[in-house]
């Protein structure tokens, strides 16, 4: 009778197709000839536990969408940070990870290329401050009157009189740059809220333009448009008082811009290109400045 062959299904269990094209078969072929007798298998095992593979990961999503961009930059983030989690709890590095953090910071330069490009030639940044100073006039105050750099104490002249600074431009929304405080008061009082001391009563952006913008043509009144523009889109319902200074800290010679805003609502609004609550379009409700709200700020400025 005729032995029956044994195979140990430990040794090779695992069978693999790859489809090639005729170009793709006959550069495999060559390698393998190049190789001596090497059989086709034999090639493949030592490829793969050998070879160095170039990967290319594309962007899921469409650059030229910032709304996207933000929801794919905050999965990316997400992703990252999961990986992050399961590795210092001393799980190894398994290749569905690799290829997940790979396509993940991928995206991430891609986002930030993007950014840049969209930012245009003359380059802004964004700061953001908040504040829960019960004075609103304090804004007005700095908006409108010299302050030490250092100290940041508001300063006075030999008579005591505060001195005004040399040159700014001064425009507001849903109220007049000189009744800010009081309309900020009365809307507060209104629907009772900011009325605790540990409340954010306002909240303070500032876009800070490259030094180099004013040589290539921006004046203070573009900037000062510009900054009207972004709180009419970007911050709208809000009382704000909007400021552009032709210099900043230590004379850097950068123009900028103050858009300071009542964190309570005045005006429903429309919803906005990112995450929100469905509070966040209704009078009555408090500015909800979340990351996604932030860079959503950063991308358009």
């Amino acid at each position: 009778m005729k032995k029956k062959a044994t195979y140990d299904p430990e040794i090779r269990s695992h069978v693999i197709t790859v489809r090639m094209n005729e170009e793709e078969w006959s550069a495999f072929q060559s390698q393998c000839k190049k190789l001596g007798e090497m059989s086709l298998s034999d090639f493949i095992r030592q490829a793969v536990t050998t070879a160095q593979i170039k990967v290319t990961v594309m962007p899921v999503f469409d650059n030229e969408k910032p709304d996207q961009m933000i929801a794919e930059r905050g999965k990316s983030r997400s992703n990252i940070n999961q990986i992050a989690k399961h590795l210092n709890i001393g799980n190894p590095m398994e290749a569905r990870l690799m290829k997940n953090l790979n396509r993940s910071l991928a995206n991430l330069d891609v986002i930030c290329t993007a950014t840049e490009k969209m930012a245009g030639a003359v380059m802004a940044t964004l700061k953001h401050i908040t504040s829960k100073n019960a004075d609103y006039n304090a804004a007005y105050r700095y908006l409108v009157f010299e302050h030490d750099e250092k100290t940041g104490r508001q300063i006075f002249d030999e008579q005591g009189y505060a001195v005004v600074r040399e040159k700014y431009l001064l425009d507001s929304l849903l109220c007049t740059p000189d009744t800010f405080a009081m309309e900020c008061r009365k809307l507060n009082k209104a629907f009772k809220k900011n009325q605790a001391e540990r409340d954010i009563k306002t909240y303070h952006y500032i876009i800070s333009y490259d030094p180099k913008a004013a040589a290539l043509g921006l004046t203070m009144e573009q900037a000062q448009e510009m900054g009207m523009e972004y709180a009419r889109k970007h911050l709208p319902g809000h009382q704000a008082i909007v400021c552009t200074h032709p210099d900043g800290s230590n004379h850097s010679g950068n123009i900028h811009t103050h858009i300071v805003i009542n964190s309570l609502r005045a005006q429903d609004t429309e919803k906005l290109p990112y995450k929100m609550r469905r509070c966040d379009t209704k009078a009555g409700y408090k500015h909800n400045s979340t990351e996604n709200f932030l860079f959503s700020l950063k991308m358009a400025s």
